[in-house]
């Protein structure tokens, strides 16, 4: 990884589910990295477990480190110093991590509320922030618009939080089934990858 400039951190969280957030490198070599996050709401600790994320030669890599040094900025996300603990290994067998979509500006509309913002997305569901009242395990109807074309699935609500304001989180799965359901699960992928390279792609120019 001694050329790449941006990153995907896997950062596990309590609710289980694994989100990659972009970073941008700024020293690499063989056995270890410092980078900043693009998120300013991440907290790291020494001696944190991450899996690092990235391209090589066109293949989505991961790879083990551990956090050897971390610095809060009081303006802005904090920088860190992370040091390989294993091997790089192919990570195109994706599974159902999501990436973060906090400064995409991606919304969907579900059931009657026509922009819901995506915080998190993968190719098997995604994360909104909604203002709609729903229920675990309730199944709601999507509307990705992709690649000019409304594209439209079901889902069901998998968790649900609390934000303290009019808008409620939302964590939803795609539901499998029917050619529209089809439909809606490779959109899904194509903006998830989309989404990957493009956030990579933008910190490697800054």
């Amino acid at each position: 990884m001694d050329e790449t400039k941006a990153v995907f951190l896997e950062i596990p969280s309590a609710s289980g589910q694994t989100v990659l957030h972009p970073a941008k490198v700024h020293q690499s070599t063989s056995h270890s990295f410092t980078a900043t996050p693009e998120s300013t709401d991440l907290v790291f600790e020494v001696d944190q477990q991450l899996t690092v994320y990235y391209y090589h030669h066109g293949t989505f890599m991961k790879r083990p480190a551990v956090v050897e040094r971390a610095e809060d900025a009081s303006d802005g996300p904090t920088a860190i110093e992370l040091s390989y603990s294993g091997n790089a290994c192919s990570a195109e067998r994706r599974g159902e991590y999501r990436v973060s979509a906090v400064m995409a500006d991606i919304f969907v509309g579900l059931e009657d509320e026509p922009t819901c913002e995506v915080v998190d997305i993968s190719m098997g569901g995604c994360s909104v922030l909604a203002k709609g009242r729903y229920q675990i395990g309730q199944a709601l109807e999507i509307t990705l618009n992709h690649q000019d074309q409304a594209v439209v699935g079901q889902v069901v609500v998998r968790g649900s939080r609390s934000l303290g304001t009019d808008k409620t989180r939302y964590g939803l799965a795609a539901v499998s089934g029917a050619q529209p359901d089809y439909d809606f699960r490779k959109a899904l992928r194509q903006m998830t990858m989309t989404l990957e390279r493009t956030q990579l792609q933008r910190l490697a120019r800054c």
